[in-house]
C-alpha cells in the first residue's frame, strides 16, 4: 500500500464521508472508495463501519487514524517549513567575512528586513573565507579580492584605501600622513600570510622597489593594535577597519593610494538560492548607501 491509500483513508476519517473526502482531495468518489477498500483488503481489516450513507471508524480505524494524523502532520509541518523558508520567515545564513567591519552594516540591514532568519558569522582572512565557501561551510563570503575560480559568483561591493598607524609616542604621531617610501626598512607589524591586507601592501612595496622590515606577524587586528600601541612597530589596516584608539594615530599614505576591494561571493551553483540571492540584493543596496559617505581629506606630512 502506498501514500495515496493512507491519504484517502485520512481524508474519509476526517470529513466522515467518501464524497467529502473526494472533494477535499480533488479526486473522484470511486477512486477514494477503491483506495480505502484496497487498504482494508490488503491487511484483511475493517476500517469503517458502513451503515447506509453513514460511516464510523472501527477500533482499528481509530488507531490508524491517530497514526495517520501524526504521519501527515509531519508532512504538513514540512510544507509549512518550506513555505516559511521560501518566504524567509525562517532559515539560517552562514557567512565568512574577511573582517567584521565591512559586513556588519549589511547584516544589520538584512536582519532589519528578515528578523526571523538566523545568521552565523565567522571572521577569517581571505584564504580561509574562500576555503569555507568552497567546502560548503559558508553560504556567502566577503572576500578582499575577486577570485578567478569558475565555481564562484562574485559582486563588487566597494573599496577603501589602506592606512598605516603608529603609537602615540612615535616620532610620526603628530603628522597627518607619510610618503610611502618613508616606510622603507621601518619595523612593520603585518597580518599573517593569507591576509589580503598583507598581500596588497607587500605588492605595492615591491612595485615601489623597497623592502619591508616585518618584525612581527599576527593573525588578529586587535592584537596588531595592541602591538602598535606598545611601540613594537607600524601597523597597516583598511580605512574602514581602523578603530580609533587614543594610544595610536592613523596616517594616510600621501603619494600613493593602495585600495582594498571588497567582493561578496557565493558558489555559482547556489546563486539562485532564495536566501543567498536576497542577501546579495540587500547587501548591494546597503553598500551603495554607505558609498555616499565622504572621506576625510588627505593630510599633509
Amino acid at each position: 500500500m502506498g501514500y495515496a491509500h493512507y491519504r484517502s483513508f485520512l481524508a474519509v476519517a476526517r470529513v466522515g464521508s467518501f464524497t467529502g473526502a473526494a472533494q477535499a482531495l480533488n479526486l473522484s468518489q470511486p477512486t477514494i472508495t477503491a483506495q480505502v477498500r484496497e487498504l482494508e483488503t490488503a491487511y484483511d481489516v475493517e476500517l469503517f463501519h458502513r451503515r447506509g450513507r453513514r460511516i464510523e471508524l472501527t477500533d482499528i480505524g481509530k488507531t490508524l487514524f491517530g497514526m495517520a494524523q501524526r504521519l501527515f502532520g509531519v508532512e504538513e509541518e514540512m510544507i509549512d517549513f518550506l513555505k516559511a523558508a521560501g518566504e524567509l520567515r525562517t532559515g539560517h545564513l552562514k557567512m565568512s567575512a574577511a573582517g567584521p567591519f565591512y559586513v556588519m552594516r549589511m547584516l544589520a540591514e538584512f536582519r532589519r528586513i528578515y528578523p526571523s532568519v538566523t545568521v552565523s558569522v565567522t571572521t577569517d582572512n581571505s584564504a580561509e573565507a574562500l576555503a569555507k565557501l568552497l567546502n560548503y561551510h559558508a553560504d556567502v563570503a566577503l572576500l578582499a579580492n575577486r577570485e578567478p575560480d569558475p565555481r564562484l559568483y562574485c559582486e563588487a561591493i566597494g573599496s577603501h584605501p589602506l592606512l598605516v598607524f603608529v603609537s602615540r609616542h612615535h616620532p610620526w604621531a603628530g603628522r597627518k600622513g607619510v610618503r610611502f617610501e618613508e616606510l622603507h626598512r621601518q619595523p612593520m607589524i603585518l597580518r599573517e600570510v593569507g591576509s589580503n591586507t598583507r598581500k596588497i601592501f607587500e605588492q605595492a612595496a615591491a612595485a615601489a622597489g623597497f623592502d619591508l622590515n616585518i618584525v612581527m606577524e599576527i593573525d588578529s587586528r586587535d592584537a596588531i593594535r595592541e602591538a602598535v600601541a606598545e611601540g613594537i612597530g607600524i601597523g597597516v589596516v583598511g580605512e574602514q577597519a581602523f578603530v580609533p584608539d587614543e594610544r595610536v594615530r592613523a596616517l594616510r599614505l600621501l603619494d600613493i593610494e593602495i585600495l582594498m576591494h571588497r567582493y561578496l561571493a557565493c558558489l555559482k551553483g547556489r546563486r539562485d538560492n532564495r536566501l543567498i540571492q536576497t542577501f546579495f540584493e540587500v547587501s548591494k543596496k546597503s553598500s551603495l548607501a554607505a558609498a555616499g559617505r565622504s572621506r576625510p581629506p588627505r593630510g599633509k606630512a
